[in-house]
């Protein structure tokens, strides 16, 4: 059965003309937008959902894998309307394969992010890469991980040489059951091949070195994130393992940049959880200025603590467990932290769906989505029902992004089934009435990786601070959006923004002005010079003539100019040739600028002063 909310008008009327707390709320608007698509899956597994904007057009378009059907990329149209690009962006022309999990990075930092798909027995790991001209090519055997299943992945640049690094997991390639005197189920005894870890060598292939690294984890992994759980701009990786009281615990792992090596400091800081492990979500719930975890479970989830050099279990007193409903355990799936009402105090959403399964671990059938509401005491509420989230489909892969940039952020989940008349994906448009202000950005590495991933950003509010993080794949078998996004309340100005990049670029900006995106370009705000090196291929010059911009080869460029703040002004393209390119004067206020010039083999930055 559909499970579809309609909202009463009048009680619309009756929030919006509440001058009490803001009222959470949402609206399912799948297919008023133009998004209908279906997962199928006969095991119930998959449903990755991962959000980039493919075109470069400043609007963030939706993936979905199929499972057994076919993939699905909507182009959002920028006006509440998104369409189905599959066929045009070659998506529609993929290998026949049984699809998992999907992830968007740009792997060779030529501006376009492209696409790591997972998928079940029989086919390999996927990559497709953005031509840049609204279409993908697939690479056949450039992942080359074999026909196992895979489920998650995972972006991040492990060695820190600027190149986006793959983690792709492997589920069950053997199952086992431990039988009890009764042949009942009393355990399992799966077998798991070892997920790997993809170096990326810059010119479009990978060199796997799971072992190498010793992240060769062999837990049935069914999530996983890069993240820089201890703070010091080197990315650690976190997995959460199914069946992990039988198999092997989940695990987290410890960068020792400059050695290429991690160290597994899952028993020491308490994250080697033996639970049947789901998704993962990344916030500081907090704000403490430090990375929260929150870990889903078929029974009692998790909510882990960040307390410096350990992690503590806080999932019963902030009431966030969702273990069971009527006797029966709750199957969670994909899960993030966002701030649903900017109030400041980044909230928290699971996605719940059934799994057929043997009776030791026995699930309930209609499984609500949860949405809980973070009380800034270190409780949350649920909100679930009151919000209209909570409905009882079979929910995966789950990601925000504020689609319409109206600074509400919403939700798209994505369900799986096994038969054509069942529901599709629900998008959750967030209405929530409310006056509080918020802030968001949007960062681009030049030193780091292009898409920013492992990047922390701190704002400061009245003294407190709150921390985020960039990541390039996480909840389950999926991407959020990569656009920061912090609810600020009733604050009109942020006090100060700290932006830490991968290299360890750091910018300060101070009276940050709300409720607008900031787009931040690593080193941006700090390069002073007057020229570059001509063996860099490319740098600009000025003189009296104006700015002029010199190249060693003849290819296209994308121009930009961006105030102090990092905010873009100016873009146009221009076809270079080898020698002095005379810029046209532009047409800007009275202030300091930032011009950067890009092509397919490299990006300059200029900083130049408009005088009257």
């Amino acid at each position: 059965m559909i499970c579809r909310h309609a909202i009463p008008f009048t009680l619309i009327l009756t929030l919006v003309s509440s001058s009490l707390k803001a009222q959470v709320l949402f609206e399912e608007i799948s297919i008023q937008s133009g998004i209908e698509h279906l997962q199928m899956n006969p095991m119930h597994f998959g449903g990755g959902v991962a959000i980039l904007d493919f075109d470069n057009d400043g609007w963030e378009d939706v993936y979905f894998t199929g499972g057994q059907d076919s993939d699905k990329l909507y182009r959002n149209l920028g006006n509440g309307q998104f369409s189905d690009v599959s066929s045009q962006s070659g998506i529609a022309s993929l290998p026949v394969a049984n699809t998992m999990g999907v992830i968007a990075g740009d792997i060779n930092n030529d501006g376009f992010q492209d696409l790591i798909i997972t998928t079940f027995f029989g086919s390999e790991t996927m990559l497709l890469v953005n031509q840049g001209d609204g279409t993908f090519n697939y690479l056949p055997n450039a992942i080359n991980d074999g026909v196992d299943w895979k489920v998650s992945a995972s972006f991040g640049d492990v060695n820190k040489d600027g190149y986006l690094d793959v983690y792709v997991t492997a589920y069950v390639f053997s199952s086992s059951q431990i039988l009890g005197p009764d042949n009942e189920v009393i355990g399992f005894d799966h077998d798991c091949n070892p997920n790997i870890l993809l170096i990326n060598n810059g010119d479009l292939t990978f060199t796997e070195q799971g072992a190498q690294y010793g992240v060769d984890n062999e837990g049935c992994t069914l999530a996983t994130a890069f993240t820089d759980f201890d703070n010091d701009s080197d990315i650690d990786i976190n997995l959460s393992n199914d069946f992990g009281q039988w198999v092997e615990p989940s695990a987290l792992y410890q960068n020792q940049f400059p050695t290429p090596s991690f160290l597994d400091v899952s028993a020491v800081t308490n994250m080697d959880i033996g639970f049947y492990g789901m998704g993962i979500a990344i916030g500081d719930y907090d704000r403490d200025a430090d990375l929260d975890y929150y870990q889903t479970n078929l029974g009692r989830n998790l909510l882990s603590r960040n307390d410096l050099t350990v992690f503590a279990d806080v999932t019963t007193e902030a009431d966030v467990e969702n273990d069971s409903l009527n006797g029966l355990n709750v199957t969670s799936w994909g899960c993030f932290f966002f701030d649903a009402d900017n109030d400041g105090w980044p909230d928290l959403y699971v996605a719940n769906g059934d799994l057929p399964t043997v009776s030791l671990i026995a699930n309930v059938l209609n499984d609500p989505n949860k949405l809980f509401l973070n009380n800034g005491d270190g409780t949350f509420t649920d909100i679930s029902a009151s919000a209209f989230v909570d409905d009882t489909l079979r929910s995966r892969g789950a990601v925000y992004a504020d689609f319409d940039k109206d600074g509400r952020v919403d939700i798209m989940v994505s369900n799986v089934h096994s038969s054509l008349d069942s529901s599709h994906v629900t998008y959750f448009h967030n209405i929530s009435q409310t006056t509080n202000n918020w802030i968001q950005f949007e960062l681009e590495g030049v030193q780091s990786n292009r898409d920013a991933y492992g990047s922390h950003v701190t704002i400061w509010l009245d003294g407190q601070a709150t921390l985020a993080e960039v990541d390039g794949g996480s909840s389950h078998a999926s991407k959020n959006s990569s656009i920061l996004h912090f609810g600020i309340g009733g604050s009109v100005s942020v006090d100060s923004v700290e932006v830490v990049f991968p290299s360890g670029t750091s910018t300060t900006l101070f009276d940050v002005s709300v409720n607008q995106r900031h787009n931040i370009v690593e080193g941006l705000t700090v390069d002073t010079q007057n020229g570059f090196a001509i063996d860099a291929g490319l740098y600009f010059e000025l003189s009296e003539s104006g700015l002029s911009l010199h190249s060693t080869q003849n290819e296209p460029a994308v121009i930009e100019v961006f105030d102090f703040l990092g905010k873009q002004v100016l873009k146009y393209d221009k076809n270079l040739h080898i020698g002095k390119n005379q810029l046209p004067n532009f047409n800007l206020g009275s202030s300091a600028y930032f011009v950067r010039a890009t092509t397919r083999s490299n990006s300059t930055v200029r900083k130049f002063v408009n005088l009257p």
